[in-house]
């Protein structure tokens, strides 16, 4: 698999499981043990990989995020031609907000 699909693949999953449905509404306890362990674990992007992005990437994170502001902002540096916005909010924003979410 070329690199950047490698990595636009990671980036998906990642977002799936940003969105955290299943994890949030699963009545599988193994389903959430592995929801929490691709959280934990994934995606396992290096900055030198995400220099290698050709494409043009908006970074959006909640003020409050569980995922750590210094860690997002290195995302948005690591990626050529990326713009990081951070929006009042926690790591759910895109579902709570919907309409804050999608004016950026």
């Amino acid at each position: 698999m070329p690199r950047e699909s490698k990595l636009l693949y990671k980036f998906r999953l990642y977002l799936d499981i940003g969105l955290l449905h299943s994890f949030c509404s699963a009545q599988n306890a193994k389903t959430s043990q592995e929801m929490l362990r691709l959280m934990v674990k994934e995606p396992n992007v290096s900055p030198d990989e995400l220099e290698q992005m050709a494409v043009s990437t908006l970074v959006i994170a909640g003020r409050q995020d569980m995922i750590k502001e210094n860690h997002t902002e290195l995302i948005a540096k690591s990626i050529p031609n990326s713009e990081l916005v951070l929006i009042k909010g926690d790591h759910f924003i895109a579902n709570k907000e919907s309409a804050v979410f999608n004016e950026k």
